[in-house]
């Protein structure tokens, strides 16, 4: 695996409030490890959220000695956590009351991809055949009032894209002392790459052009993530971007 990160402040926005992680590298027990958190909340709350939960996960994960027998029951309950943990603090700081994150976490072990999320920041697989042909699959959910009506067959997806509740999230890292966790695992036989992001992509490229920017032969994951983000700049680059991109055929070169 290649793993590459971009973490852009937008076009607007003040201040960066994501935080991302991005290892291809061993992190405690597990192989790799690529977060994506996106923090909501005032006097700098959210970029708190995003950061407590990273941070929260990245020391649970080192301080464990062996991969785990089911790493998304595991990677869930780092979630949860750090979830606690970013409660906690809001209890404990009156300016960072009602603070929350989006999380998606992953991690790939012996072709196996395990990921877990709550809120609306979404993982892909891209998909790509020896003819060069490519295909975007989201894996996560979103936990937000238009996904919502998307599975119950109100709303189109693309619908759901320009509805004007799109940001509202139903489920979020730090607003309960518990939370519930979607957990993913899926075998990477057919899979080249994987993409993690905040809405601030989504909201600024739907999946047709997401796909169409993969799509480009010859990139490293250092150039697609950078194209990805410029782009939605260049789309008026409302909110903070964040864009993980890992690719499994590649193995990074050491010295």
């Amino acid at each position: 695996m290649i793993a590459a990160a971009v973490c852009d402040i937008g076009q607007l926005r003040q201040t960066n409030q994501d935080y991302v992680f991005a290892s291809d590298a061993p992190v405690g027990p597990l192989p790799n490890l690529l977060i994506v958190a996106d923090g909501m909340g005032g006097h700098n709350a959210g970029e708190m959220a995003s950061s407590i939960t990273v941070e929260t996960i990245l020391k649970e994960v080192r301080q464990e000695t062996e991969v785990p027998d089911d790493p998304g029951t595991f990677l869930a309950r780092l979630a949860q956590d750090a979830n606690y943990e970013v409660y906690k603090a809001s209890l404990e700081n009156e300016a960072w009351r009602g603070m929350g994150t989006t999380l998606v976490a992953a991690t790939v072990v012996d072709g196996w991809l395990y990921a877990v999320n709550v809120g609306d920041s979404r993982l892909y697989r891209i998909l790509k055949n020896e003819e060069g042909q490519t295909q975007l699959i989201q894996v996560t959910e979103d936990h937000s009032y238009v996904w919502g009506l998307v599975k119950a067959g109100i709303l189109t997806k693309d619908e759901a894209h320009v509805h004007e509740k799109k940001n509202l999230i139903t489920r979020a890292i730090g607003q309960e002392p518990d939370v519930e966790v979607d957990i993913f695992a899926e075998n990477m036989e057919d899979t080249a790459q994987l993409l993690l992001c905040s809405d601030g992509l989504t909201d600024m490229l739907d999946d047709a052009e997401i796909q169409r920017i993969v799509s480009f032969p010859g990139f490293t994951p250092e150039e697609i993530a950078e194209n990805l983000t410029k782009r939605a700049n260049d789309n008026g680059g409302k909110d903070n971007i964040s864009v993980i991109i890992a690719d499994l055929r590649g193995e990074r070169q050491t010295c």
